[in-house]
């Protein structure tokens, strides 16, 4: 029972992932919007339930710096007001 949920869990995760992308690749969010940071930083928590409990724990170790950098680009940039690339051109 615990594996299925462990299971659904990741699967979670990885959607979120996957949607964070598919809405920043389609420009409906920004990269160093709330949108975007909390759907990685989401999908990045429900990822390392999953996998501590598949006992990967070398992808365990490595999950938590996602969030930690995504919680960066939300408080930094606006700490003095300003965002990061205000519409940047390619």
């Amino acid at each position: 029972m615990i594996e299925l949920v462990a299971n659904v869990v990741g699967w979670a995760g990885t959607i979120a992932l996957l949607l964070s992308f598919g809405l920043l690749t389609a420009k409906r969010i920004e990269s160093d919007g709330y949108q975007y940071q909390a759907l990685n930083a989401v999908g990045a928590f429900l990822l390392a339930i999953t996998t501590a409990q598949a006992h990967a724990w070398s992808a365990v170790a490595l999950i938590p710096s996602g969030p930690s950098s995504l919680v960066q680009g939300c408080y930094v940039p606006k700490r003095n007001g300003q965002h990061r690339n205000p519409k940047r051109s390619l």
